[in-house]
């Protein structure tokens, strides 16, 4: 019984120093961490700074202090980690090494950070699958002009000079808070101290894992170390993807039949970021599109009652546009079939690509990831495009203007006379929309929404400025279709997809979940559909006009547009699928599936009357 009470006691006995040993480890650790708070707060100034600087798509104060806050928000936990690991560095008697790996680690942090500060105010980017494609790309040459272009000039200097300056007022100013704050020596206030450095960590952790509520793009929300690697990883699976793609050219086949007539020259136009919620063509109540009301009332325009799209994002709906692979089967078919320009191609046809996005210049400010990168690859382009532009304008007027002489004379440029294609791909309402149009054109503003109570000046005003942009693609339209007077010519155009205007809720521009939300859903995914032909075309092909007029009736996607498009050209392929085709007697009205929510008509039946997201 003696013995039995020893051990109970020496096993007690144990506990107690193996908790108090816990205790002091947890505190001296928590004591640490404290003392390096400092430092955590440094990496999300920043990392949020860099959102401040950046993601300010009017200027506003109010939006400038959100994109301070999410990448705050953002940069919380990498900050947090990386404080975790000084500390460690530090722990013990301090010496040179320790200092200097310290040192090490801080830098690590500045110079990705200050990479994409530069980048930022230089390049209108952050780290992005284009940045990472340039640098693995670059060769000693192009680093040169690089270097002489964009590195060594006033302006960057002085945004790197200024980065610096802020970096060392921030470490300084946060080093003598710390010293101004040094920990009390009071066992009291040391135990509050460690419990508040806890508590500041738990709330950080909680703040950093609530759902993203962010403005345009997800990717905004995230750190500079999460997007290198992000981006890194995109990169990857982009260039496997093409090195799939370009072996597809081998594949394409296209024919017209003896007993089509094509048409001579079909304009596709993919506009950007466009709601048919904000035309007046589809009944708005501003009269944002007139001249497309006038060609409709005049029987020259035909007005698509109702496409959706896929998914409110760029770089996939244009891997659809430009695709035979229809999104509801399996995808790796879209990497084993040849992309539609080739069988227009095999076809007979000309392909010629205006793009105002991205063109095949290595550096284009505006081409982001995935925008059209599954085209930029010099095998994929060449198979593709007979021709494509080598610059971008600042408003697509400029574009259509550079390309007007081929438009007017599509066979002036090819020395074999043969139908010609030519692709349009404009800027339209991207986001920001007041950068769209000329400061000289834009007639609405803030106080011709009076009804919209609900709304701020500052929102009507953001409405207004994407109604002007709207005004500014009907215009460009209006004056496409002057261009083509005279020929045997059709004119598509659609977006890629639509936006959300502060329409239902408070929302400027589309978030992440926009399309799984039955008050925004119907914003970003319905667009404007619209069918042009001149007199010559309606004359020479009367049969294909009368199956566009009976089609514009009826409920389509845009995920079966190649099916669509290669109807419009006569061009028979064993790619093309004609039961997804409107145009074709075998049409089967397929579901129109989109993201996330499967067939959107019952989805929409089910939660639109309800008002429920």
């Amino acid at each position: 019984m003696k013995s039995l009470g020893y051990i109970t006691g020496t096993c007690a006995k144990w506990v107690r120093s193996a908790g108090g040993l816990l205790r002091r480890g947890c505190a001296g650790f928590i004591d640490i961490l404290y003392s390096n708070l400092w430092m955590c707060l440094f990496y999300m100034l920043q990392l949020g700074g860099i959102a401040l600087f950046l993601w300010t798509p009017d200027g506003s104060l109010q939006l400038s202090c959100t994109g301070l806050l999410r990448g705050l928000r953002s940069a919380f936990l990498p900050a947090a980690v990386l404080m975790t690991v000084r500390a460690l560095v530090l722990l013990g008697r301090p010496g040179r090494w320790r200092r200097l790996a310290a040192g090490c680690i801080t830098a690590l942090v500045m110079l990705p950070c200050m990479a994409e500060t530069w980048m930022s105010f230089m390049l209108h980017t952050r780290w992005s699958d284009r940045i990472i494609r340039l640098i693995a790309d670059t060769n000693p040459g192009e680093s040169g002009e690089f270097f002489s272009l964009y590195l060594l000039t006033p302006k960057s200097l002085c945004v790197l000079a200024g980065y610096l300056l802020a970096s060392w007022i921030a470490y300084r100013g946060l080093r003598l808070a710390r010293h101004a704050l040094r920990m009390p020596q009071r066992h009291a206030l040391r135990g509050a101290l460690r419990a508040g450095t806890v508590l500041l960590l738990g709330a950080g952790v909680w703040w950093w894992s609530l759902p993203a509520e962010n403005n345009f793009n997800a990717e905004n929300s995230l750190n500079t170390f999460t997007r290198m690697h992000k981006m890194m990883a995109v990169h990857r699976r982009t260039l496997k993807n093409i090195k799939a793609l370009e072996k597809t050219p081998a594949l394409a086949d296209g024919h017209i039949p003896d007993s089509v007539s094509p048409p001579a020259h079909i304009v596709w136009v993919i506009g950007e970021s466009d709601s048919k919620a904000h035309w007046s063509l589809y009944g708005y109540g501003l009269p944002t599109t007139p001249h497309m009301e006038r060609r409709a009332a005049e029987g020259e325009v035909l007005k698509y009652e109702d496409v959706v799209c896929f998914e409110p994002r760029t770089y996939r709906m244009m891997e659809i546009l430009f695709s035979p692979y229809v999104v509801r089967e399996k995808s790796a078919l879209y990497l084993k079939n040849p992309l539609t320009p080739m069988l227009l191609r095999k076809a007979g046809y000309a392909v010629r690509l205006h793009d105002n996005q991205a063109t095949l210049v290595r550096g284009d400010d505006q081409a982001e990831v995935g925008t059209s990168n599954f085209m930029n690859s010099r095998v994929l382009s060449h198979a593709n495009f007979d021709w494509r532009n080598d610059r971008m304008y600042r408003y697509d007027m400029d574009l259509l203007r550079a390309a007007m002489p081929m438009l007017r004379e599509p066979s002036a440029h090819d020395s074999v006379s043969r139908p010609t294609v030519d692709i349009l791909h404009i800027n339209g309402q991207h986001f920001s929309a007041e950068n769209r149009y000329p400061a000289s054109f834009g007639p609405f503003t803030a106080a011709d929404y009076p009804s919209r109570t609900d709304l701020s000046l500052e929102e009507k005003g953001q409405v207004a400025a994407y109604d002007n942009a709207t005004l500014y693609v009907d215009a460009f339209l209006d004056a496409l279709m002057d261009s083509l007077k005279g020929q045997d010519a059709v004119v598509i155009y659609h977006p890629d997809h639509g936006e959300e205007m502060n329409d239902e809720r408070h929302c400027h521009v589309r978030t992440m979940d926009s399309h799984k939300l039955a008050r925004s859903a119907p914003y970003v995914l319905e667009i404007p559909f619209l069918v042009y032909t001149t007199p010559e075309f309606r004359r020479l092909h009367p049969g294909l006009y009368s199956r566009l007029r009976a089609a514009a009736s009826e409920k389509q996607s845009l995920i079966y547009f190649s099916h669509f498009l290669l109807d419009v050209a006569g061009v028979d392929s064993r790619f093309r699928r004609p039961e997804f085709s409107p145009l074709s007697p075998e049409w089967s009205r397929p579901p129109r599936v989109v993201k996330d929510i499967g067939a959107y008509d019952r989805w929409l039946e089910r939660v639109r009357p309800s008002g429920k997201d």
